[in-house]
């Protein structure tokens, strides 16, 4: 309780984010608002390249790709979907991957891809195009994500004056 109050009383009741704040943000990181291309698409983890080649000729001899994404995946994640990833944007996935599912057209199944992961099949179920967002859709979510790095911020500092203060040692074994 006594940690609650004092992070309540010196940290939640102290970070405050202004409006232009808010706007600043919004103005200075417009790629993240601006119009984008989204891809909906599917996927199966294999550990190996030769379990990767084995999914990929059975489903060009005719195997369902979701039915084999629930069998054979390693992303238990999404293996129970049928390896449904949903929709991304670029720069949120990792870059092989990526540059893979942008290559494909809509209805497209990739050779095999290998990531940090394993080898991964590709089907792009989807393309669309997300309309650029407006600073009244996005307002409260950036005034959420600078209160949350303000938070940590302050945190981070507090930690830091009280380990100062106290002259608290963390030994590592």
């Amino acid at each position: 309780i006594a940690i609650s109050l004092l992070l309540k009383n010196k940290i939640d009741n102290q970070v405050i984010v202004s409006e232009n704040e808010i706007k600043l943000y919004f103005e200075n990181n417009p790629e993240k608002f601006q119009e984008s291309e989204q891809r909906k698409a599917r996927h199966i983890l294999c550990k190996t390249k030769k379990e990767a080649y084995s999914a990929l000729a059975a489903i060009k001899k005719g195997s369902n790709f979701n039915e084999l994404a629930k069998k054979l995946s390693e992303d238990k994640g999404t293996a129970g979907n049928g390896g449904e990833l949903g929709w991304f944007s670029k720069g949120q996935l990792v870059p092989e991957f990526e540059a893979a599912a942008y290559s494909l057209k809509k209805g497209q199944l990739s050779q095999p891809i290998k990531t940090n992961f394993g080898y991964h099949l590709i089907k792009l179920d989807d393309i669309k195009t997300r309309p650029a967002l407006k600073y009244e859709d996005v307002k409260n979510s950036i005034k959420q994500a600078l209160t949350t790095e303000k938070k940590k911020t302050s945190m981070d500092k507090l930690l830091a004056n009280l380990k100062e203060k106290y002259k608290v040692k963390i030994a590592v074994s």
